[in-house]
């Protein structure tokens, strides 16, 4: 048997993405999982319109907008369709790989099939972080 598997509780100290994300991970495995954090919840309230109103203490670049990259956008949809539909609602956008390619280059792109797999997830830190830690 795995060390995983006899794994009864598991603390987690931040509530990052990376925190979070191990903490949904754990708990569908059927572990206890507390989650540690210095920061004060999101505001239930809290809405796409006046998310960067949201300040965290000593995370400066909690105002930046979050991107998940394709894989990891893949990887959501095959694990946690749940989770990426709840992005969604909650006002998270995609953006293809097009999109980042500046407009003087574009006419040089040369679009696969495999493309439209790799769409990223954007969308603000509070929104994601409302809606992974929910």
């Amino acid at each position: 048997m795995s060390q995983l598997h006899k794994t009864k509780h598991a603390v987690i100290v931040g509530a990052g993405i990376a925190g979070l994300m191990s903490a949904i991970a754990l708990h569908r495995q059927g572990i206890r999982v507390t989650l540690v954090e210095r920061d004060p919840p999101t505001d239930p309230s809290l809405q796409p319109e006046n998310a960067w109103d949201w300040k965290r203490t000593g995370v400066p670049q909690s105002v930046h907008p979050h991107f998940f990259m394709g894989r990891l956008r893949m990887h959501l949809q095959e694990f946690y369709p749940d989770l990426l539909d709840k992005l969604f609602e909650a006002g998270a956008g995609q953006s293809t790989l097009a999109d980042y390619v500046h407009p003087k280059f574009r006419h040089r792109l040369q679009p696969s099939e495999q493309d439209a797999r790799l769409r990223t997830l954007n969308c603000q830190p509070p929104v994601q972080k409302q809606v992974v830690g929910s």
